[in-house]
């Protein structure tokens, strides 16, 4: 007997919850950029500030800790821990209005506008982007119409989780606190949802793995899982959110439940949620914009899944940072590493000068000083012969003058030896130190 229309619609019906209980896998990402304005990185530190109350909050990887500031004009300087490539600055905003402006500096005398926004006290995320500028020195200047709080302060640029290195304690005892969110040791976001519209924006762009602009959903959580890249010993989870009453659990993993579909592709079976315990749970019953709870005991795991559960339904739900913490961290150990180099270059013709021999590599396309030549290709100018491959910058000076070349140089001459910094990005470099002699 045929099935009636009724009959097949009921089937797909019943089949509906199993196919939506599966999530695919957002696509990976190679290497992530990281905020350079935390207090853990060595170096790092405010130089000077007025008219801001708890400015060292603006170092802080915890995105609850909060700055706060008066109406009218005030003002931090934050020094790098070296000269650093810079192109985005970006906070939430609690309640404070007017204008937010952004100066770099090499000398932390001179100093060159990067960007500004203006914004009102509704806008809660503020980004200022501007061309990538080789700084030292970064400088906020608020001019506020309103007081209030800021927090979750974030400096982006060059850098990435390759750039540095970071090892734990197994106990979680001493040593520094860090925000394994915020992508500190290779931690990768693998999967949201419900996914939206953008998701090729939070998954593709580094910066956006730690805000999640969720859409509007009748979906009863909102989730995101992080792989930390390795078991990790945990204590304090949370986020800054939306203002509006949320409840947030914290799930826990050393494996996850994955299988690759019919294409191939790995999905995450999300009923896992309904047969295990959160490890820890809080809500935010006043809707005040952030969460903030520790777990009775030391958490170990590699996988961790956030899901907030909003009190009303559907409006759109904004995640912009979250929290998945832990002591026990070594300083970030920046190993400054340079773009890819190619292969060995060709052999030219002799040249007259008496470093004829030594061909400098080409300079790498993503490394933070990479800025156009590699820093041993400036030696004596052989006749011809293409540049060897890309060396790394490894722990070069705050200036960025030295590195070790590390690509193949076959050439006989000094060759073309132009770096691509970051790709095609402008760069401004502001008060360049003098060369050295």
């Amino acid at each position: 007997m045929k099935p009636t229309l009724a009959t097949t619609f009921l089937i797909l019906i019943a089949a509906l919850p199993s196919a939506r209980g599966a999530w695919q896998k957002v696509p990976a990402v190679e290497k992530r950029s990281l905020d350079i304005a935390v207090a853990s990185i060595p170096g790092t530190k405010i130089t000077s500030s007025k008219g801001i109350g708890n400015a060292d909050a603006l170092l802080s990887d915890d995105p609850t800790e909060g700055v706060t500031v008066s109406v009218g004009v005030s003002e931090a300087v934050i020094q790098l821990q070296g000269q650093r490539l810079v192109d985005t600055v970006a906070f939430m905003n609690d309640a404070i209005g007017g204008k937010a402006t952004i100066s770099g500096s090499s000398d932390n005398k001179t100093w060159t506008h990067l960007g500004h926004s203006l914004f009102t006290p509704a806008d809660q995320s503020i980004t200022v982007a501007f061309a990538g500028a080789q700084i030292r020195y970064i400088k906020l200047n608020l001019e506020l119409s309103k007081g209030g709080t800021l927090k979750n302060f974030q400096v982006f640029g060059g850098d990435s989780d390759r750039d540095y290195s970071i090892s734990q304690d197994p106990s979680g005892q001493g040593g520094n606190t860090v925000n394994m969110a915020g992508g500190m040791g290779g931690s990768r976001v693998i999967y949201i949802h419900p996914s939206s519209n953008r998701d090729s924006e939070v998954s593709g762009l580094a910066k956006g793995q730690s805000k999640f602009d969720f859409p509007e959903s009748n979906e009863k959580y909102r989730t995101v899982i992080y792989d930390l890249g390795e078991t990790r010993t945990l204590s304090e989870f949370g986020s800054v959110h939306s203002p509006r009453p949320v409840r947030l659990e914290v799930f826990a993993f050393d494996q996850l439940p994955e299988k690759e579909d019919w294409r191939g592709r790995l999905s995450f079976d999300s009923s896992v949620f309904e047969s295990t315990q959160p490890v820890v749970s809080k809500e935010d019953a006043q809707g005040l914009g952030y969460i903030k709870v520790k777990a009775q005991k030391p958490v170990k795991a590699r996988y961790v899944a956030l899901r907030w559960e909003p009190d009303f339904n559907p409006p759109a739900f904004s995640v912009s940072g979250p929290i998945i913490s832990g002591a026990g961290f070594s300083s970030p150990r920046y190993n400054g590493v340079g773009g890819n180099g190619g292969g060995g270059g060709n052999a030219g013709g002799s040249g007259n000068n008496q470093d004829q021999g030594g061909g400098g590599g080409a300079g790498g396309s993503s490394g933070p000083y990479t800025v156009g030549l590699s820093p041993f290709a400036i030696g004596g100018l052989g006749s011809g012969g293409y540049a060897g491959g890309g060396g790394s910058l490894n722990q070069a000076t705050q200036d960025g003058q030295n590195g070790n070349a590390n690509g193949n140089a076959n050439g006989n001459g000094n060759g073309n030896a132009n770096g691509n910094a970051n790709g095609n990005r402008p760069i401004i470099v502001v008060n360049p130190p003098p060369a050295s002699p």
